[in-house]
């Protein structure tokens, strides 16, 4: 049940007080027990409608008691006509204030409700909004979610070995290739792993010193470092150490990425060993060996360039090439070689053979065999070039082209004279031969046979002799070109 407004109770309870002082009588008892129902009726509807109705009813029947037949004993008409003015004064009073203060009231109601909707707009706003940042927060969270998923699988695939460790140097994190690298089981607990763990007890110090500390000071440490694998076996890494600090300046965690360079290793091991072999060829080559680069600057000099050259290579380095050992003529050949390279990458003198003078530390002259081949170094073109010091081998070869031609001369007279001396021979030893036959043919009864043996010699000597005659002039043939003798 609703509250009953407080003007209507005074305004009820002085109208039954009047009537009952007044009209004490059975029936007024009862019409001032039917206002009071009337009253609380009033105030459940809260209607002034209801209220002006009542104030009317109240009124008439108020009215009507100075007309009934039996009034009380010893009343007087006039003082019962004054209460009964009172009494109707009272209750449309009463009505009046109780209709003003209901619209008031209502209209306060009316405003409350208004400020209620308000408030429950606004709550149904923010609610909205709340909603909506729950459900952005919710969205972020999970692409967040999504987000650290993805990147635990790039993690988890990252064939370096990545780890997280908290500021008192326990790990919290290890990845697969961590965990290989260290000869751990996938499944195996880390929890109570520290960084030192992870190195080999020697180097414990030196992390501590270097790495740790480098990293906490500076944000980050990066060098070459040693693993330890669970069997004691230990492994050159190239570790990357990052140190994350709070807003005070004090570490959170550590993060570290280690990649396995014992390929790397061995390779930088072979590539110096191979390295100091091409030193050693290069050194004790016999034939001179120079590097230069694009400016033609000698970048290289070996032991037979300073034999030849007759300098110090401190003293080259860094000098051009040309300026040094080439002859003032050829000086601008050689450099537009070099930059016709670098245009179109032709050169006359590049990758071929060539004979040139050139001269040495002291300006004596001397012939050189040179060849300049491109190469690449670090990226950079460079040229090697070969040199050889052939000065004595012109001279020999042209010292055997003097022999070579004087033998030909000698040879030619030697052909000369054979075929002269191969005609001037053949009439008398044909006489000779002839003779002996015709001895033999005339005598032959009459020789002994020590005489006929002799001149079978002489018959013998004297062919063997035209045969060799013959030999020698075919021989002298070849070179004069003779016809044959006849």
């Amino acid at each position: 049940m609703k509250n009953v407004p407080p003007s209507l109770a005074i305004v009820s309870g002085l109208i039954v007080g009047i009537l009952f002082a007044d009209l004490a009588t059975p029936q007024m008892l009862s019409l001032g027990a039917l206002y009071v129902l009337a009253v609380w009726a009033i105030a459940q509807t809260e209607s002034p409608e209801a209220v002006v109705g009542v104030a009317g009813v109240a009124t008439a029947l108020t009215l009507a008691t100075l007309f009934f037949p039996h009034p009380p004993a010893g009343a007087e008409s006039g003082p019962l006509l004054g209460a009964r003015l009172v009494s109707v004064i009272v209750i449309w009073s009463g009505a009046i204030y109780f209709v003003q203060d209901l619209k008031q009231r209502r209209k306060a109601a009316k405003q409350h409700e208004l400020h209620e909707r308000h408030v429950v707009e606004e709550q149904r706003h923010e609610l909205a909004v709340l909603e909506e940042k729950l459900e952005a927060e919710h969205a972020k969270r999970r692409q967040g979610d999504a987000a650290r998923l993805r990147l635990v699988d790039i993690l988890e695939r990252t064939p370096e070995m990545i780890f997280i460790a908290r500021a008192d140097h326990r790990l919290v994190y290890l990845n697969s290739a961590g965990r290989e690298l260290l000869g751990l089981a996938a499944d195996a607990d880390i929890a109570a792993l520290t960084i030192e763990d992870c190195f080999p007890s020697v180097s414990a110090k030196m992390l501590e010193d270097q790495v740790v500390a480098g990293a906490t000071r500076d944000g980050s440490w990066q060098g070459d470092f040693r693993v330890a694998r669970s069997e004691g076996e230990d492994v050159p890494v190239s570790l990357v150490m990052l140190a994350h600090k709070k807003s005070s300046g004090d570490v959170e965690y550590f993060a570290g990425v280690a990649r396995d360079i014992t390929h790397q290793h061995q390779v930088e091991l072979a590539m110096r060993e191979s390295e100091a072999r091409m030193l050693a060829i290069f050194e004790v080559a016999i034939d001179c060996i120079l590097t230069i680069d694009e400016q033609g600057k000698i970048l290289e000099f070996n032991r037979a360039s300073e034999v030849v050259f007759r300098v110090n290579r401190r003293e080259v380095i860094g000098q051009e090439m040309a300026e040094l050992f080439f002859p003032p003529e050829s000086r601008e050949r050689h450099r537009a070689n070099l930059h016709r390279y670098q245009t179109s990458g032709g050169g006359s003198m590049l990758g071929r053979r060539l004979e040139l003078t050139m001269h040495r530390s002291d300006g004596e002259e001397f012939i050189a065999q040179i060849a300049i081949q491109p190469v690449s170094l670090k990226g950079q073109p460079v040229f090697s070039v070969f040199l050889q010091d052939i000065t004595k081998r012109k001279e020999q070869e042209l010292l055997l082209a003097q022999q070579t031609k004087e033998l030909a001369r000698s040879n030619t007279e030697l052909a000369q004279f054979a075929y002269v001396a191969s005609h001037d021979l053949q009439e008398p030893l044909r006489a000779v031969h002839s003779h002996c036959q015709i001895l033999q043919r005339k005598l032959e009864d009459k020789l002994d046979d020590s005489t006929r043996t002799c001149l079978n010699f002489a018959v013998d000597g004297a062919e063997r002799m035209q045969r060799l005659i013959n030999d020698m002039l075919s021989y002298s043939r070849v070179g004069t070109r003779g016809k044959p003798f006849e």
